[in-house]
């Protein structure tokens, strides 16, 4: 129905077929090809991890908080999502599970690290990871909401949708 193509055209992967995207009264980007520069950071997991198989886990979160020009400690994040064993390991010999919850905070760290409001994409994020996961990622996204980050998910898990404060039903 489009909910991966919706955040990715959000995230400017993919051209717009018409109509428009916009912050606040501010243009991003229109059919046409007119776009602005936003002032939001804005992180993304795609619904396909994108992680490079030859880069290591924390490598991988280093490169994600490097493009932000912010730093955190990972590692109580890694904890949570029972990565930390992981941490050196190549992202090629990961389960998907794990891969998905390394995707899943490299969207989510720059957001904790930055001090002005963050748009995190994410499409899918609750795909393979393990009811400990989901109530870590579950609070986490409570958190950035309460911090004043937006936030923009395709999702099926009723636990996430619970957390939304306007759905939309594609």
């Amino acid at each position: 129905s489009g909910k991966s193509t919706l955040i990715e055209a959000v995230a400017r992967l993919l051209p717009l077929e018409k109509g428009y995207i916009s912050h606040g009264e501010s243009l991003v980007v229109d059919h046409e090809g007119r776009r602005k520069t936003s002032a939001l950071n804005v992180t993304l997991v795609l619904q396909k991890n994108g992680l490079l198989g030859c880069e290591r886990v924390q490598e991988h979160l280093d490169i994600a908080m490097g493009m932000t020009g912010s730093k955190i400690d990972s590692m109580h994040f890694l904890e949570a999502f029972s990565l930390t064993h992981r941490a050196n390991d190549n992202a090629s010999n990961l389960s998907q599970g794990q891969a998905r919850k390394v995707a899943v905070l490299s969207a989510l760290l720059p957001a904790f690290a930055s001090d002005e409001p963050c748009l995190i994409l994410m499409d899918e994020p609750d795909s393979g990871l393990d009811d400990d996961s989901m109530d870590a990622l579950c609070e986490w996204i409570a958190e950035l909401h309460h911090l004043g980050h937006g936030l923009l998910i395709s999702t099926h898990d009723e636990r996430i949708k619970s957390l939304a404060t306007v759905r939309h039903h594609l």
